[in-house]
């Protein structure tokens, strides 16, 4: 992984938590893109309502 991939992928992660309440919020997140990810039917534009 290059310098700029692993950036890029903080970049990512750091999107995603900005809008978290808590630790637990921000699993709950990660685990929704990560199980998207997996099923294939990841959708940038789909955001999880808390």
């Amino acid at each position: 992984m290059t310098d700029y991939q692993f950036d890029s992928i903080l970049g990512m992660v750091d999107l995603i938590l900005a809008g978290c309440d808590s630790v637990e919020e921000a699993r709950e997140k990660l685990a929704f893109f990560r199980k998207k990810q997996s099923d294939g039917n990841a959708d940038a534009g789909e955001a999880v309502d808390k």
